[in-house]
Order: C-alpha cells, then sequence, then structure tokens
C-alpha cells in the first residue's frame, strides 16, 4: 500500500507539475505572439510614417521645383523683354542711320516709313521734313480726289443711261422672231 501512495503522490505531483509547465508555456507563448503582434504593429506604424515623410519630401521637392521653374520662367521673360528692348535700339539706330543718309531722298519713302518717324523720331529736324512730305502728299491726294469727282458728276454724252441723250442714242436693230418647228 505504501507504493501506491507514493505512485499516487508521485503521480498527482507529476501531473500538477506537468500541468504547471503547460501552463507556462502557453503563457510565454501568449507572450510572445503579444511581442510579435506589437513588433508588428510597430513595424506598419514605422513603415507608414517612413511613407508619410517620404510623400512630404517628395511634395516639399515638387513645391520647390515648381517655384524654381517660375522663378527661371520670370528670369526668362525678363531677359526676353531686355533683349526685345535692346533689338528696339538697335533697329532704332540703324532706322537713325538710314534716315541720315535718305533725308534727301524723303520722297521716296513709304507712307509707313513717314507715319513712324513723324510717330517715333526725336530728331527735330527729320520730323519737319517728314511732316512736310506727309502734308505734300495728303494735299496732292486731296487735289487728285476733287478733280475725279468733278469728272465723275459731268454726264457723259456716249452712255445710254443718259436721260438727255436718250434720243440721240439708236436703239440698234431689232431682232425678228424666228418660229421654232414642234416636234411630235
Amino acid at each position: 500500500a505504501v507504493v501506491s501512495t507514493q505512485s499516487g503522490h508521485y503521480g498527482r505531483g507529476r501531473i500538477k507539475r506537468e500541468m504547471e509547465e503547460k501552463r507556462l508555456r502557453e503563457l510565454e507563448e501568449a507572450r510572445r505572439r503579444a511581442a510579435e503582434e506589437e513588433a508588428k504593429r510597430q513595424a506598419e506604424k514605422e513603415k507608414l510614417e517612413k511613407e508619410r515623410l517620404e510623400r512630404e519630401k517628395k511634395e516639399r521637392e515638387e513645391k520647390l521645383r515648381k517655384e524654381q521653374e517660375e522663378r527661371d520662367r520670370m528670369i526668362a521673360i525678363s531677359i526676353s523683354e531686355d533683349n526685345k528692348a535692346a533689338v528696339v535700339k538697335e533697329e532704332e539706330a540703324e532706322t537713325k542711320k538710314s534716315v541720315k543718309l535718305n533725308k534727301n531722298n524723303i520722297k521716296d519713302w513709304k507712307y509707313s516709313e513717314l507715319r513712324e518717324i513723324i510717330n517715333t523720331s526725336c530728331d527735330i529736324e527729320l520730323l519737319e521734313v517728314a511732316r512736310e512730305e506727309f502734308h505734300r502728299r495728303l494735299k496732292a491726294y486731296q487735289q487728285w480726289k476733287s478733280v475725279n469727282k468733278k469728272r465723275k458728276d459731268e454726264p457723259k454724252p456716249d452712255l445710254p443711261g443718259n436721260k438727255e441723250n436718250f434720243t440721240a442714242v439708236s436703239p440698234g436693230p431689232k431682232k425678228k422672231k424666228v418660229p421654232t418647228a414642234t416636234l411630235r
């Protein structure tokens, strides 16, 4: 009977120990799972934070790039305007040179050239010469216009539409009607 009590006592202790070990293993497994889950959540959180930071960095870079492009565009416009002004000044200088050479030949100039010189020139002498030529041409045009208006108002005797000379104009030969044969 002694043997049976020892084996029973030993059996209960062993079962208790196994249950305790099993419980400890389960607790350890639960802690390990919780730690893994926490590590996964932490890794996911870090990943999301990293993506957010990268997105913000890209947005900042894009904003800086756009700002730089806008500054470059404004500088290009400014340079372009400066170049245009320089080109205009060069053209004015060339025009002045050609004007000095052609002051005597102002009668050969086109109307648009005269108008440009009158509107833009700073040379008083050239301006006066251009105005005189412009007024000379204007007077010639007005004279031509008045002469042609008088001619237009004069009756033309040889035209059939003139009522005064209607009887003088012969109507010409009358056409005879030719009967046409009908086909059946």
